[in-house]
């Protein structure tokens, strides 16, 4: 009997520690869930201040007209709206009477540990995402917060034709090369420059590498904001008036440190582009990164720090008569016509650009007179009476002298226009005789006075205004930048250079048989 006593009060005091274990797992149970409900109340307090001030940010910007917003930001409002009424049935649920009638049940229950408890820690966890994931809101401009980043395809394709070229097998392998990251390629205005890289640009096999491809033109008229709202457009980010470039930047940087491998072409450069203002990485820290230029100087492309310069020439003779009867159609094929139209092809001299002009003005005329009159315009005139030139083809060669420094450099270069056409000028001689005419002076020695000369030589040879001679220390005058010469010295326009009157082929025997501008007596 005792025994038995025994073994009953064993198992009494078994049971009664399972039943207080059980208790005391129940309270601990209740306590974390009323911590948890209450951290999410605290929480969701949080999420709706933060949604309310977006909120206030996003009516300011829809009353100064800016109806697109950021996709991203709208799917995070759409998540936080969503849990807000979640979160507020779920709480209702859990308080609904004061008694606390609610949470005795989810206290009775064997699931509370799986159900409601697992609920409010899911909740509470969203909460804290999204959060998180709102917080770069409280950093951001008003433009961040607007504006978004819309789809773009991975290159545009830029519409225009295309120039025979020698110069693209030399880019492409540079392209390929792991220790090139900037390629300058320059040129005379005309040589096509544009057209080779927009053939590049539109080839399949070119851009493939790429995960982007970005162009942009710079341009003369030199404007930094420009360029870069012009950037954030191919990137798809929206940019307004109001936003500094230092935030724009900002969102340039971001958006393009996702690109693995970008090339970032920029197209008739003049002048130094700083890269970090704009919020464009540098390619040099960044392996598969490129950036390619074209200018009409050399001298921008180191300042730019080029890897690799590369050269566009004129066409030869072969190619620019190919490229003439491309746009003149068959009325070149014609017995009569057909001499004539080719020595009015060499009078282009292999400028892309200038052959455009010419034959389209020449296209359809099967008079053989309309073709002999242009090639006596060509030949005689500085500036032809041909539709276009003037505007197309001159007054871009001409920025190239404006953007000269100096009325020294200047004078020099239109000295050189007194030269005979194709006329390979020694060095040395044309030094001597800058000289001479004291377009070099004020230095201390003769030595200096010609060091300066050459100096002058190579800077002109760097803007593509004069170029290699036929042999060896020599340099000559392209035949059209020599007409754009004689055009400036003769002109009213020729303030600060040189005036000279240069007419060729005319058999002049009295001087005073050809009438003069008032420029030049």
């Amino acid at each position: 009997m005792e025994f038995l006593a025994t073994a009953l009060a064993g198992a009494i005091v078994e049971l009664g520690k399972c039943f207080c274990g059980f208790a005391y797992s129940k309270i601990e149970n209740f306590a974390k869930f009323q911590s948890n409900l209450d951290n999410l109340r605290r929480e969701m307090d949080n999420l709706i201040i933060l949604r309310n001030s977006v909120k206030e940010k996003i009516a300011g910007a829809k009353r100064d007209g800016h109806e697109h917003l950021n996709p991203a930001l709208v799917e995070w409002l759409k998540q936080v709206e969503k849990l807000h009424t979640e979160v507020g049935s779920f709480i209702e649920a859990s308080t609904t009477n004061n008694n606390g009638e609610t949470l005795s049940k989810y206290c009775s229950s064997c699931c509370f540990s799986c159900k409601p408890g697992l609920e409010v820690t899911r909740k509470l966890k969203h909460v804290k995402q999204l959060i998180d994931e709102g917080s770069w809101l409280r950093q951001t401009t008003d433009a961040e917060l607007r504006f978004g980043k819309q789809e773009v395809p991975k290159v545009q394709i830029i519409p225009g034709p295309s120039v025979p070229s020698k110069c693209l097998d030399s880019v492409l392998k540079s392209l390929n090369r792991e220790n090139v990251n900037r390629i300058g390629v320059w040129g005379m205005g005309g040589v096509g420059k544009t057209a080779l890289v927009r053939t590049l640009n539109n080839t399949p096999s070119f851009i493939q590498p790429f995960s982007r491809v970005i162009w942009v033109t710079v341009s003369k008229q030199f404007d930094m904001r420009r360029i870069q709202i012009a950037i954030a457009g191919r990137l798809g980010l929206d940019t307004t008036k109001e936003e500094s470039m230092e935030s724009t930047a900002h969102r340039i940087f971001q958006t393009l440190q996702e690109e693995e491998k970008l090339l970032l072409i920029l197209d008739d450069v003049w002048e130094t582009v700083d890269l970090d203002r704009l919020g464009v990485p540098a390619p040099d820290d960044r392996p598969g990164w490129k950036l390619l230029l074209t200018s009409r100087s050399l001298d921008v492309c180191r300042q730019m720090k080029t890897d690799k310069d590369i050269t566009v020439e004129v066409l030869d003779d072969e190619e620019s008569w190919k490229l003439f009867t491309q746009n003149t159609g068959k009325v070149v094929n014609l017995e009569n016509i057909e001499p004539v139209a080719k020595q009015l092809a060499g009078e282009c001299g292999g400028l892309p650009l200038l052959i455009n002009i010419v034959d389209a003005s020449m296209r359809g005329k099967e008079m053989v007179q309309l073709w002999e009159d242009a090639l006596s315009e060509m030949r005689r005139s500085p500036v032809p009476n041909i539709n276009g030139i003037h505007d197309k083809v001159y007054k871009p060669l001409k920025w190239s002298y404006d953007a000269l420094e100096g009325t020294t450099i200047k004078s020099c270069f239109l000295f050189c226009a007194l030269y005979p056409e194709d006329f390979s000028i020694k060095v040395k001689e044309l030094v001597q005789s800058w000289l001479a005419e004291g377009l070099i002076d004020g230095l201390r020695s003769y030595e200096e006075s010609t060091n300066r000369g050459i100096a002058l030589i190579e800077n002109l040879k760097d803007s593509c205004l004069l170029e290699r001679g036929d042999f060896g220390d020599s340099v000559k005058m392209h035949d059209v930048v020599r007409d754009l010469a004689s055009w400036i010295s003769s002109s009213s326009s020729s303030e600060d250079g040189c005036k000279a009157f240069v007419r060729s082929e005319l058999g002049l025997t009295n001087f005073l048989e050809v009438e003069t501008p008032d420029s030049v007596k």
